[in-house]
């Protein structure tokens, strides 16, 4: 017997007369050797890893699938199967929404074909990731809620344990404009992604380089979606790639109580520790939703490729930023200095501790492919040595990303660690 749900969204396609052969009647292709396989993941989990992946990428194959809990964007045969054999889900791209928030006639008929979707490719849930401004309140907000809650009532319907996951800023207040209905999305959706990085997308004070996940704001925007929502639908994604600025002037001995370091005393409601003097790389205005400065100016670069700059003779050595809890390096360019900031293991496990700390379902990645300096789709730069090889120093860097992630599902026990080191201890 159908469900409420199912018979519901039956009569809505009658009633707008939606043809009956977009109804659900799909055959799932699946070329798994194991038909067991073919099946979507059952698995329950205490805590997530969820890592995003560009289309048509084949690097998979050297991920670490013990950590890993679901990937998305993706369909390749071949990763469904090696995922599921793992207990891995794999959830579609919802991918742009422009028609399916244009009226109801639409948004019956977009969740019929991304259900059709899902069940044909054997996947498991599905990834919403609007991040266009809208009013609160607005039509197109109240439109992105009804979208996700039906997708979520017939998938959940048709398959028990799918996912459905909305990716949301990293502040739930008028980040870059985006002003949905949280909470309401929250009760419908699985998964909450934060995204945790683009931070400086919209730059108030100061027009200079800084790191793309600031501990202390990371930490500050969380708290402020735990004013909204229950910490276990919330994962908090991070970087694992890099901001490449061209500096328009720099000063190696410039008062860092300026710019970043006041949104750092603002995010802890207090002085953050470390702020003092230091390098600064100012940039070129680009405005951004209002904003007169943004990190449009900088070009986004894989870890893997900014390996490759860092061993350069061009570049300086590696540097800690106490303040961000962020490293950061300078290297020179046709006579241009560059600040390069990115995330390590050193940082990235601080964030993680940091969740686990919050009590937070997750932790994810955008963009796993960024451990890779070469791919066979051509996503990135084919950066590796002469015959393929990967370098040592690749290879180290890999394992330790992954490693990085361990201190989420097994933190220490030292309670608001990082919460000291940022001076937020609350």
């Amino acid at each position: 017997m159908k469900s409420k749900h199912i018979v519901f969204l039956i009569i809505q396609a009658t009633c707008l007369e939606i043809p009956f052969h977009q109804l659900l009647k799909v055959t799932r292709n699946c070329t798994c050797e194991d038909v067991k396989l073919c099946e979507p993941v059952r698995i329950t989990r205490d805590k997530e890893f969820f890592g995003f992946m560009y289309p048509f990428t084949r690097n998979f194959r050297e991920y670490n699938w013990t950590r890993l809990t679901t990937v998305a964007w993706q369909d390749d045969p071949e990763l469904v199967c090696m995922a599921h054999a793992h207990g891995v889900r794999v959830v579609a791209n919802a991918g742009d929404l422009k028609e399916a928030l244009s009226g109801p006639v639409k948004r019956v008929e977009w969740v019929l074909q991304k259900v059709n979707y899902i069940i044909a490719h054997a996947l498991d849930g599905i990834n919403f990731d609007l991040e266009e401004a809208a009013v609160p309140g607005s039509d197109v907000a109240k439109a992105y809620t009804q979208l996700v809650g039906l997708t979520a009532e017939v998938l959940h319907d048709l398959m028990p344990y799918s996912q459905v996951s909305v990716d949301v800023p990293w502040t739930p207040f008028d980040s870059d404009g985006r002003n949905y209905e949280w909470t309401e999305l929250s009760r419908h959706a699985d998964l909450l992604f934060v995204m945790g990085y683009d931070m400086q997308a919209q730059i108030w004070g100061r027009c200079i380089a800084s790191a793309n996940d600031p501990l202390a704001l990371v930490r500050n925007g969380l708290k402020q979606w735990l004013y909204l929502v229950p910490a276990s639908v919330l994962v908090l994604g991070v970087p694992w790639y890099g901001y490449d600025y061209e500096c328009v002037s720099y000063d190696g001995q410039a008062d860092l109580t300026l710019g970043v370091g006041q949104q750092m005393q603002e995010a802890c409601g207090g002085s953050p520790g470390g702020a003092g003097r230091g390098e600064v790389c100012e940039l070129h205005p680009a405005e951004f939703r209002g904003a007169p400065c943004s990190d449009l100016v900088g070009a986004q670069r894989p870890i893997a490729e900014l390996l490759q700059v860092m061993d350069s003779d061009a570049a300086g050595n590696m540097k800690w930023d106490p303040l961000q809890q962020a490293p950061y390096f300078n290297y020179a360019k046709a006579g241009k200095m560059h600040q390069v900031w990115f995330s390590n293991s050193e940082s990235l496990a601080l964030r993680y501790q940091m969740a686990a700390e919050l009590g937070l379902k997750g932790v994810g990645a955008w963009n796993l492919e960024h451990l890779f300096s070469r791919s066979e789709a051509g996503i990135t730069a084919a950066l590796a040595p002469a015959g393929g090889e990967v370098s040592p120093r690749e290879l180290q860097m890999r394992a330790g990303m992954w490693q990085a992630v361990e201190a989420f599902f097994y933190p220490r026990l030292d309670s608001n660690e990082t919460d000291a080191l940022v001076g937020c201890v609350s």
